[in-house]
């Protein structure tokens, strides 16, 4: 039953291969049928590699029943081929098989001791882990033998086949002295190699999986033995990491190994101290990143070097990568003194080194998780070179075939948290966020949020929810005056104890926007100044942004605008008005502007000789009508007794506002010598020179005399029949004594002439 449904297998194989490839080269279907496909020729000074390859397929390939045990040749399609070696013992061969669909071929390799399929041994690789491969394989070669066999199938565990056709290459090689590293396989490091994490800026399991952004510090130790070549000398090491590490901001100059007490170089490719091997290097060949930066590839080691940009490093003209390298000039005449370059140059100046090397990397960032399983690798490698390989010395014996050295194979941990799912908002000062932060993916992970301070805005505050879910409720005010909105700007990430790598940080920014108030919380207009305006002054005087509307709250009355009119219909006394004021931006500020009008009572009561004013509780200044409201000096009380006869008004202040009574008019009797009777009058005193004089009656003949005050009479006239007199002093501005006499009466009356 079984071999029936191997054989519609392999029935319902054909036919989909027929379908797929109707033209390849098809290879024998068992041992007995296998073509003679390579002639390997092998170099015996190893400055070359002559490498074959074919194109074949599985077109009509049927499972071999007759093929030795495992590796599946017996229950998948399988063919088979044949090479040859030449004369030169070879001591390895090299093969790969590249398919030309998604499907992972599978081969092995064998000699017979008799030359035939009867007997067929499988080569195992130089690791002694299989005889089935599946990458690139060195495998060692038999003494006395030159046939081998190849049969390849397609990895049962893989993809199926979805193109027959694949790519077989092979090719053989001497042995070479190498100085570091087993000499078979590439997988086993050199015996005295350490190289372990010490420190980890997340903490945790120094073996990893490390963090993007992390930086970790590696200490990485080897001994070097160039004894065997008798006068070969250590030289330098080539780094090679995985494509997880961030290489862009890599501190190559600050992180130098040591060799036996003396510090490395650091020498950059590209540059006039770039590093270039003396002699070729048939094994190593090298390709450029994404980031742009040179890297190597050992085509024994890697099973992956498609890539290179040429296969094999020519002899003064392979530039290698990134290194470091210990250079001294040596006795050799082809060295050369001062030059910088390790090609110029021998190496450390004994045949074995003791290497430490301790160094801080970071992990690169990754922008979303698929880019991080592509790049998760952290392994990391080196190559060492002799002073024959990288140097200017000669040497009959080089270290040429060093194997690769590797680290543990670190990797990247992508297992990403989950983001902060929050709403941008925009407050205005003074407000409260009310921001809902909850986890992207609605699980009930803790969420950490902190802010960055801003001088400007003070209310932030730091949160922590449990359970995935949780709102800020800060409240946020500008406390500067500049009128411009200002940003917050919070972080949050997502909180999971059991995994060590932080989530990503999410930026959450908040916009505050300045909110207007009033600035001017009073204001005075005197009554006599209506009609008249208050003005609404306000910080943040962006008034094409800003509506102002008030009421008046006793009246009601109400309007827009930053002016409100005031007129006599506005009684004395406090008037309060409810502003708001509406920003463009949805802000929104009320407050109360208070107005007192002022009005002065300005009236001025005489009693006697006395002028009171009857407002009360206010500053008073007392005027000289007769000299131009002229200030009268020290009088600054309510009432006023004038101490001359004259005009006189007050000016009256209070709560900013100035009033100025009318002027009124004080008659004093300066009378020194009088037997006319009480109604003799003359005024006005002071005068400008007219006077009046008014009798108690009418007299026949009176005469009036005016004298200075130095008794020089001035003005003479004689009237008939009078009780009125019109009488003009001449003389300048004095003190004059005006003398009235009639038959039997005198009067003498004391007048200021200005």
């Amino acid at each position: 039953m079984r071999k029936l449904i191997l054989l519609f297998t392999a029935t319902v194989f054909l036919n989909i291969m027929n379908v797929l490839s109707q033209d390849c080269n098809m290879p024998g279907n068992t041992c007995q049928e296998a073509q003679l496909v390579f002639n390997l020729v092998t170099d015996p000074d190893y400055s070359n590699i002559y490498k074959q390859c074919g194109d074949f397929c599985l077109d009509t390939a049927t499972p071999d029943t007759t093929a030795p045990a495992g590796c599946d040749f017996r229950q998948a399609p399988t063919v088979w081929v044949k090479l040859k070696t030449d004369d030169i013992p070879p001591t390895a061969l090299i093969t790969s098989v590249v398919s030309h669909g998604l499907w992972q071929p599978l081969w092995s390799v064998y000699y017979s001791g008799s030359g035939s399929c009867n007997d067929l041994t499988p080569l195992i690789n130089f690791d002694n882990t299989t005889s089935c491969f599946s990458g690139n394989t060195t495998t060692a070669i038999q003494s006395d033998i030159n046939i081998y066999w190849i049969a390849i199938t397609a990895d049962p565990n893989g993809p199926p086949i979805d193109n027959p056709n694949f790519t077989l290459c092979a090719y053989t090689r001497i042995t070479v002295l190498t100085c570091i590293g087993p000499d078979a396989g590439c997988e086993e490091n050199d015996p005295s190699l350490v190289w372990q994490a010490t420190w980890r800026e997340n903490g945790g399991d120094l073996n990893g999986p490390f963090c993007p952004g992390e930086e970790v510090t590696f200490n990485v130790s080897f001994f070097y033995d160039a004894g065997e070549s008798q006068v070969d000398w250590f030289h330098g090491i080539i780094p090679d990491f995985g494509t997880g590490w961030d290489l862009v901001n890599f501190d190559w100059e600050g992180n130098l190994p040591i060799a036996n007490d003396t510090t490395a170089t650091f020498h950059e490719e590209g540059t006039d101290c770039e590093a270039v091997v003396h002699r070729t290097f048939p094994h190593l060949c090298t390709y450029r990143d994404e980031f742009g930066i040179l890297r190597m590839r050992h085509i024994e080691c890697d099973d992956d070097f498609t890539d290179c940009e040429e296969t094999g490093l020519l002899a003064d003209q392979g530039v290698l990568p990134n290194g470091y390298f210990w250079l001294n000039n040596g006795g050799s005449p082809s060295c050369i003194n001062g030059s910088c370059r390790p090609r110029d140059r021998w190496g450390i100046g004994s045949k074995t080194a003791q290497v430490t090397w301790i160094y801080t990397i970071r992990v690169r960032e990754f922008e979303d998780p698929l880019e991080c399983e592509r790049n998760r690798d952290l392994q990391m490698s080196f190559l060492a070179f002799s002073d024959d390989g990288a140097g200017c010395w000669e040497d009959s014996a080089p270290c040429r075939l060093d194997k690769k050295q590797y680290s543990p194979p670190y990797e990247v941990s992508c297992a990403a948290l989950p983001g902060i799912l929050a709403e941008e908002p925009e407050i205005c000062s003074g407000g409260q966020m009310n921001m809902v932060c909850q986890t992207e993916d609605g699980s009930d992970l803790d969420i950490e949020i902190w802010f960055e301070p801003n001088p400007n805005v003070e209310g932030m505050n730091n949160h922590y929810f449990s359970g995935g879910l949780g709102v800020v409720d800060d409240t946020l005010t500008i406390v500067n005056s500049n009128c411009i909105p200002e940003e917050v700007r919070y972080y949050a990430k997502v909180i999971d104890p059991e995994v060590i790598c932080e989530g990503k940080v999410d930026t959450i920014i908040v916009t505050v926007w300045p909110k207007s108030v009033l600035t001017s919380f009073a204001d005075t207009i005197c009554y006599r100044s209506l009609p008249s305006t208050i003005e609404v002054k306000i910080s943040c005087e962006d008034h094409e942004n800003i509506n102002c509307d008030w009421t008046h709250l006793t009246s009601g009355e109400s309007g827009s605008g930053f002016f409100i009119p005031i007129d006599d219909s506005f009684n004395p006394g406090m008037h309060d008005f409810l502003i708001s004021l509406n920003q463009e931006w949805g802000c929104i500020a009320t407050d109360t502007l208070s107005l007192q009008i002022v009005a002065i009572d300005t009236t001025v009561n005489k009693s006697g000789n006395t002028l009171t004013c009857a407002q009360s509780g206010a500053s008073y200044q007392w005027l000289n009508c007769y000299f131009g409201n002229a200030k009268i000096i020290g009088e600054t009380e309510q009432s006023f007794t004038p101490i001359v006869t004259g005009s006189y008004s007050v000016e009256v202040s209070m709560d900013n506002c100035k009033d100025t009574s009318l002027c009124h008019i004080i008659v004093l009797t300066d009378i020194i010598e009088n037997n006319f009777g009480s109604d003799l009058s003359v005024y006005p005193n002071p005068s400008q020179g007219k006077v009046k004089i008014v009798l108690p009656g009418f007299f026949d003949e009176i005469e009036v005399i005016a004298k200075n005050i130095s008794g020089v009479t001035t003005s003479r006239k004689t009237y008939q029949h009078a009780e009125l007199i019109d009488f003009e002093i001449e003389g300048p501005p004095d003190i004059y004594f005006i003398h009235i006499a009639s038959p039997g009466r005198f009067a003498m009356v004391r007048i200021l002439k200005l």
